[in-house]
């Protein structure tokens, strides 16, 4: 296995296959992504994850990001929304980051080390970084930052992700240790979940109004009704970064109004599109469009704990008039991948192909009757126009009503949906922005109590299943695993889940130096504005 990784890597460097191929067949020959990641990062200032300083790159000018408003402040530990993750991902610093192929590489730490049980991780830090406050950064500040997470009174949905870790320590004053509980092949990739931004030790001010991150922007402006300004941190500690003098966050509720300002010239990028939402943008010149698959998806979802879902047969009645490339051809333009109603998507090297579940009316009204419900029901369904959603919700609403199940459709915008009904209704849709493993989409949205667990689902055997496959370190039984889970929750969990998103990134062409991301959470540090 070695040997053939050193082959692949010998062809990445030469340039015979690109970057995202070399993950690719690295995964494929039982390498974890933290492996991977180190083996890219240690190949050499050419090949590391970080991007290079372009010679032409011109400083300067504003970048205006159209994105829907956040529903809440700017705390890391408590973020949820597009808006607030994507406006911290540039105030902050992390200790790890992922690419654009969920590949990890060393952000605030400059490598990481791993015992051979896979239960010690070592992660020395840069020495050289400050705060914006003037304060240096130190292991004590990591520390905190991860303790403050786990204390319950924090309530961040990210202390689930932690709640591997036995202890964690200091080495030294720039260097840290994490001893877990049990193996955990990709650690070093979980650090890069949203919350986990890494913040000054006893901070005490407003994370809204004065946040004191390390990253390469300083907030100056939040306006949660209008916009966001992020101005250049002028002691950032990679040298010559950032480009940009700021970022302008624009709070548009919907995806027309965002392309229409594109379209006008007041906005320059567009945070995320589905290629139904982008149509209106494809062939003019002077825009550059980019199409990504990732993991993320739509998770239309029933409340497992109350009536009428908590029966299974009227989950199951639910998935069966489903007609997945109907629903997805209306939402995505037909560029999504087909899903079976699970979270493991095809771009994780642990999916596995279980098939696809047929659109069945017949045995959907046979379900719904052995449950009581020979007659249908009336269901309200809580949908945001945000990344499809209502397109989703209509769709849904006309293939369920051959069943007799009648939708009643209520929309209101992502931000009232996240601050109010997102963990409450009885039926809705959620967008789900990618994860690097499926690992943390299952212990935040499936794991039994999870604080994200919005269907309210408990299932004893899933619990052991992502457990034990998020422990294994034989590659061969990790995917047999996951195939397990796969099939458990598409037959009796509870979601809907017909496609992972596509989406289109689109902006100007003047907007240079820039990778987004699939699960949409940019990172403008290297991003620049050509004249």
């Amino acid at each position: 296995m070695e040997d053939e990784v050193q082959s692949l890597l010998r062809d990445f460097k030469a340039g015979a296959i690109t970057r995202a191929d070399f993950v690719r067949k690295s995964l494929a020959a039982g390498f974890t992504a933290s492996a991977i990641g180190m083996i890219l990062h240690n190949a050499g200032p050419a090949f590391a994850a970080r991007a290079e300083m372009p010679a032409r790159a011109k400083k300067g000018g504003t970048l205006r990001v159209a994105i829907q408003g956040p529903s809440s402040g700017l705390d890391p530990a408590l973020i949820s929304d597009p808006a607030t993750i994507e406006i911290t991902h540039n105030i902050y610093n992390f200790l790890v980051r992922v690419d654009n192929t969920f590949t990890p590489y060393p952000d605030l730490a400059t490598k990481w080390t791993t015992s051979p049980d896979g239960k010690t991780w070592t992660f020395p830090l840069h020495r050289n970084v400050k705060f914006h406050s003037g304060k240096a950064l130190t292991a004590d500040d990591v520390l905190y930052t991860f303790q403050r997470i786990q204390n319950p009174k924090t309530g961040s949905a990210a202390a689930s992700l932690l709640s591997g870790v036995a202890s964690m320590q200091k080495l030294d004053d720039y260097t840290v240790q994490f001893n877990l509980k049990a193996a955990d092949p990709d650690f070093a990739v979980t650090l890069s979940d949203y919350h986990l931004c890494i913040i000054e030790k006893g901070f005490s001010g407003n994370f809204s109004q004065s946040p004191s991150g390390t990253g390469p922007w300083k907030l100056k402006e939040f306006v949660p009704a209008d916009h966001c300004l992020l101005v250049r941190n002028p002691t950032y500690f990679e040298a010559g970064l950032p480009y940009l003098d700021g970022i302008r966050f624009v709070f548009l509720p919907d995806a027309s109004t965002q392309v229409a300002g594109l379209r006008t010239g007041s906005i320059d990028f567009i945070e995320q599109l589905t290629p139904t939402e982008a149509q209106p943008l494809v062939g003019i010149s002077g825009l550059n469009l980019v199409t990504m698959a990732g993991s993320g998806f739509i998770n239309m979802r029933m409340r497992s704990d109350r009536p009428p879902f908590n029966d299974v047969r009227v989950r199951q009645a639910f998935k069966y008039v489903v007609d997945r490339k109907a629903i997805d051809n209306v939402v995505f333009a037909g560029k999504g991948v087909l899903g079976n109603d699970q979270p493991v998507a095809p771009a994780f090297s642990w999916y596995s192909d279980i098939g696809l579940r047929p659109r069945d009316v017949a045995k959907a009204k046979a379900l719904l009757a052995a449950a009581g419900h020979p007659k249908g029901l009336t269901v309200n369904l809580v949908a945001s126009p945000f990344v499809g959603g209502s397109d989703y919700a209509e769709a849904y609403q006309q293939l369920a009503g051959d069943a007799g199940i009648d939708v009643k459709i209520l929309t209101e915008t992502g931000a009232d949906y996240f601050a109010k009904d997102w963990l409450e209704v009885d039926f809705g849709l959620t967008s789900w922005g990618g994860r690097p493993t499926p690992g943390i989409l299952l212990n935040l949205l499936f794991k039994t109590g999870a604080v994200w667990n919005e269907a309210h689902y408990s299932n004893k055997q899933l619990d052991a299943l992502i457990a034990s496959t998020g422990s294994e370190l034989n590659a061969a039984k990790r995917k047999a695993g996951y195939k397990q889970i796969e099939q458990l929750i598409s037959n009796d969990g509870p979601s809907i889940i017909p496609f992972f998103s596509t989406f289109v990134f689109a902006g100007t062409a003047k907007l240079k130096g820039f990778q987004p991301l699939p699960d949409t959470f940019h990172y403008y540090k290297t991003a620049w504005l050509s004249s």
